[in-house]
């Protein structure tokens, strides 16, 4: 809201369990006042409960500003502000009359160290400030500056000017890029939603705000109400007068790094810019003319709505709500007759904005117009006429479409969460899995809910929740346990699961990390042991092992693999008798083999390493899994300067943050990596970095220089670039190590900047052809705005086309396909003189869609003319598909609905050496039917030719009660009597993306092996 006077969120601030209490020094142990400067920032301060650190600042005349707080930790620090010079006063929390300081001397207080004391006007002579620790603490930074706001930052790249002026004497340092980037979404995201063409209503002037953001909750109830003459609670939009360029516009909010743990976030900080471009945009006049008018809901509903525009879970709930019988109607919500104008306000815009878009733009025109009487006038109509319309869209498809929000989960990685009120995540199950969800770390207080199998958990309808773990309906911003959640769910059901982060109430969840975990540990090794103890050992390794198994005992003996269901599987898979050998090489690590002699007796339990086994039946035998070949952690990196930030390699990104010098994420679950792929990678600060990703191509625990994958040709805090010299260790699961410096990062450490470390499997990009023989339709993209650019020409590997303005949307996939390959140079065209972002994206897949990871150039700054080169295309080679570009002043994607264009086109990917062409074969499907009779301990083998075009081989055996093992590969009977695909039950097996050629079906007989048994093949 636009008016000083009014509290902008009417949520409950907390009361602290003590007033101001008078302290008798005495009974602490002080230490001698240390003398501070104006501007000084003292990092680190630590003490002991009792202890008093003081410190003394000289105020040299009259009548200057004294601004002093104290932020962050652990523990409880509590300082007291003493001066000979002037009387200082105090308040608690909860009074309503702000004097100098807050929160001083305050036990137990919920706002911890996050303390602060100004003085507008403070009288020449020494100040003392008492630093007291009521509890241990340490990590306390205290700031003192003859000003309150002493950082100045103004951002860049966008069309209003925003100054952001900062108590926090880091911020710029810290939080500048992150805040500027955040009012520049915010600001892009604005005009684009409703499709202002960033031109302001008329006579307003008012093209510059400064945002004063003070360094805590007490900083901001102490200087920011004394500054600005204003009461709001958790901050405010002050508007002035927009008709004046004299005029000045503020926002007044701070950092809520006491409800956030210590963690940087800036409270209410979106929300109160998009009252600005409200203002400035939508709404002719001052506030002082809408006032009178039902524009409360208009304002707040639109702040919470675009703010939380990407966590549609703030409006979702209320829908939940609704389906079982929380009764609210849209009339209720826009006539302003609700006690929520802030939540049930960003109902009624999100349903207005997508389900009544005309009468949106009426109530725009009216607001842009200052005809608040017409305004008010409409809602009084649109609130009986889409009443019954508004309740259906609640309860069904604002709940239903909920899921179409969820972010995917990869097993054991790790998805950092900053939320408000709350995001949804799903991960897709196999039947009979175990899986743990983890919320842990950030700062905040976060509820964790996992649904039942395919369903959305609901708070309002338990019978979706499958686990619980949190707090509900809190209305406090305090940490109770933080985001210590965790549900383990056993024996799953196949299927989707989807898991929502909630910040219950008034809290938030900050840089908290989630992870969805299925690996089982790997149980101890077991020798001589009955089969009831047997515990059964889940095969979700990636080490491969092969294994000699020798009979030395006098018996023979049988070998048989431990099951899923913890027993014995059904068939051997060798018989062998005194002195009779047997190998394989089929196995992972951690494998239990299981040795039954001729009575039945269990002769031995074996677990498998990694790497060859020798196993000598008849022996005392355990296995232990090897520690030697381990990969050494570098040298002591520092990081006081600068670390990784954030990897993105194949499109799984880990964001990290500082692990100070080395992070360890080699035990998350391994990324598929090939020759082409794109690999992202970002620093803090605004250094430029050396980049050097090293892959271990010869499984020898070390990386050299002939294995470095990808290097930077120049010095940037944020590289993109592409991965090669994989061939050689195709299908190889391995180490990459990634290290960044400002010098010259190695792989062993010892420098300034960081490395990290990550598990990758290498898979050949293919130099075949992978045909597109789907069928469907490209949509055509959301409605685009050219009133201000369109793309004038796009040129690729030499083909160039000229188009002009088309609309919003030309599509040129009619033309003859342009061959491309990575490498081809790419140039870029827009109309007018502004600076463009790009994205050109290739539908990799196959799928008719565009996402992400198949981008295949992106530009890295802002221009109208832009040449770049193409990449991440290997592993379509071969393909005939279609390629998208998109334009846009704000962020470009590939679905339209911006301000810009998009083009398509289409393109045939080629490496340039084979020049293939997809071969859709016409005679798929192909089905085989043979007879199977084999006896026990032979083979039958069957010959299968696989054309171009196959997309998988599928494999079914009958085998009329009999006993045998199924087997499936390419190239000859020995490969395929390798077991590279094998079904030792005898059922089935599948094959997907099979190459062209010949392969061969082996079926050996076992035990009363197989007669008058059928064989189906299908190819498809």
């Amino acid at each position: 809201m636009k008016n000083s006077k009014v509290v902008l969120k009417n949520k409950k601030s907390i009361l602290w369990a003590a007033m101001f209490i008078p302290l008798t020094m005495a009974s602490f142990a002080s230490q001698a006042a240390t003398a501070i400067q104006d501007g000084d920032l003292l990092t680190g301060l630590s003490a002991k409960k009792g202890d008093v650190i003081s410190y003394y600042i000289d105020v040299p005349r009259s009548g200057s500003p004294l601004s002093i707080y104290m932020t962050g930790g652990t523990g409880d620090a509590d300082f007291e502000l003493t001066s000979d010079a002037m009387t200082i006063t105090y308040s608690s929390y909860e009074e309503l009359t702000y004097e100098h300081c807050i929160g001083a001397l305050s036990v137990g207080a919920v706002d911890a160290n996050e303390e602060a004391c100004y003085i507008d006007n403070a009288t020449e002579g020494r100040y003392e400030i008492n630093i007291t620790a009521w509890e241990d603490f340490s990590g306390v930074s205290l700031g003192v500056a003859s000003d309150a706001q002493p950082q100045v930052l103004s951002c860049t790249d966008t069309t209003d000017t925003f100054t952001i002026k900062a108590q926090d004497l880091e911020f710029i340092a810290k939080h500048g890029d992150e805040a500027c980037k955040q009012l520049r979404d915010i600001e892009n995201l604005f005009h684009t939603v409703f499709n202002t063409g960033r031109d302001p209503v008329s006579n307003d002037v008012n093209d510059q705000v400064d945002i004063n953001l003070f360094a805590n909750h007490n900083a901001y109830r102490t200087a920011g109400k004394q500054l600005f003459n204003q009461t709001s609670d958790t901050g405010v939009y002050l508007e002035g007068t927009p008709e004046q360029a004299s005029s000045q516009s503020n926002i007044i909010t701070f950092e809520a790094q006491d409800w956030a743990d210590g963690q940087w976030y800036p409270w209410s900080f979106t929300h109160e810019v998009v009252h600005y471009l409200d203002g400035r945009y939508l709404k002719e006049g001052d506030f002082s003319k809408e006032l009178p008018h039902l524009t409360y809901w208009w304002a707040e509903g639109m702040a919470e709505f675009i703010s939380e525009y990407n966590t549609p879970y703030g409006t979702v709930r209320y829908g939940q709500a609704a389906q079982v019988g929380n009764d609210v109607t849209l009339s209720e919500i826009i006539l302003d007759n609700t006690d929520d104008p802030y939540g049930l306000g960003a109902v009624a815009i999100r349903y207005l904005i997508e389900e009544q878009p005309t009468a949106t733009q009426e109530l725009i025109s009216e607001l842009r117009a200052g005809d608040f009487d017409a305004f008010d006038s409409l809602l009084t109509t649109y609130g009986t006429r889409y009443n019954s319309d508004f309740r259906s869209w609640l309860t069904g498809d604002l709940v239903n479409d909920f899921p179409d929000s969820a972010k995917k989960l990869n097993w054991n990685q790790t998805e950092t969460v900053t939320t408000e009120p709350g995001s949804l995540y799903y991960i897709d199950i196999s039947s009979g899995d175990d899986f743990t969800v983890q919320l842990e770390g950030g700062g905040g207080n976060g509820s964790l809910y996992v649904g039942k199998v395919g369903s959305v958990p609901n708070a309002f309808q338990p019978d979706t929740v499958a686990c619980f773990s949190g707090h509900v309906g809190e209305s406090k911003r305090i940490k109770l346990d933080g985001n210590v959640e965790s549900c383990q769910i056993t024996e799953a059901s196949a299927g989707r699961y989807y898991i929502l982060v909630e910040a219950p109430g008034n809290s938030v969840v900050v840089n908290a990390s989630l992870t969805v975990n299925n690996a089982t540990p790997l149980p101890a090794p077991a020798t001589k042991v009955c089969m009831a103890e047997i515990e059964y050992f889940d095969r979700n390794s990636s080490v491969d092992a092969e294994v000699t198994v020798t009979n030395t005992a006098s018996t023979e003996v049988s070998l048989f693999w431990l099951n899923t269901d913890g027993n014995i599987d059904g068939d051997s898979y060798a018989e062998l008798a005194k002195g009779e050998s047997w190998t394989a090489d089929y196995w992972v690590e951690g494998d239990r083999l299981i040795a039954i002699d001729e009575n039945n007796n269990c002769a031995g339990v074996f677990a498998l390493n990694g790497g060859s086994n020798t196993i000598n039946i008849g022996e005392e035998v355990i296995i232990d899994i090897p520690t030697d070949n381990e990969y050494q952690a570098p040298a002591a990196n520092n990081t006081n300067w600068e670390y990784i930030e954030s990897v993105t390699i194949a499109g799984n990104n880990t964001t990290s943050g500082d692990d100070n010098g080395y992070g360890d994420f080699s035990t998350s679950a391994p990324i598929s990596i090939t020759n082409g792929d794109v690999i992202s990678l970002d620093a803090s600060g605004n250094s430029d970095e050396n980049w050097i990703v090293w892959v271990d191509m010869n499984g020898d625990y070390s990386f050299s220089t002939n294995e470095i994958v990808y290097q930077s040709d120049n010095k940037s805090n944020e590289v993109t670039g592409t991965l090669s010299q994989l061939d050689s260790a195709n299908g190889l699961t391995t180490r990459m190590r990634i290290a960044m410096s400002y010098g010259t990062p190695n792989a062993t450490g010892g420098f300034e900047g960081e490395i990290e470390d990550y598990t990758v499997t290498i898979n050949d990009a293919g130099n075949g052809c992978e045909p597109n023989c789907n069928t469907g339709e490209y949509e055509a993209p959301a409605e685009n705005n050219t009133n201000w650019e369109h793309i004038d020409s796009v040129t690729v590997a030499g083909q160039g086309n000229t188009s002009g303005d088309d609309n919003g949307y030309g599509d040129f996939s009619g033309l003859s396909a342009i061959t491309i390959a990575d490498g081809d140079e790419i140039s870029l065209s827009a109309s007018g003189n502004s600076d463009e972002n790009w994205i050109v994206y290739v539908d990799l897949d196959g799928n008719f869609e565009f996402s992400s990871n198949e981008i295949v150039y992106q530009s890295s700054s802002k221009s109208n003319d832009i040449t770049g080169t193409l990449s991440n295309l290997a592993s379509a080679n071969g393909l005939t598909t279609r390629m998208r570009v998109a334009m846009s002043y704000g962020t470009p994607n590939a679905t339209g609905g911006f301000e810009g264009e998009i083009e398509d086109y289409s393109v045939t990917i080629g490496d340039g050496s084979n020049g293939c062409e997809p071969n859709c074969n016409s005679e798929l499907p192909i089905v085989e039917a043979h007879s199977v009779t084999v006896a026990s301990g032979e083979y039958l083998h069957i010959p299968i030719e696989v054309p171009a075009g196959a997309t998988s081989i599928n494999v079914d055996l009958d085998k009329n009660g009999g006993t045998a093992m199924l087997m499936l590969n390419e190239g000859s009977q020995g490969s395929a009597s390798n077991y590279d695909e094998r079904d030792t039950l005898g059922d089935n097996v599948f094959r997907s993306k099979p190459s062209a050629g010949t392969w061969y079906i082996s079926i050996r007989g076992r035990n009363s092996g197989v007669t008058d048994g059928s064989l189906t093949i299908t190819i498809d």
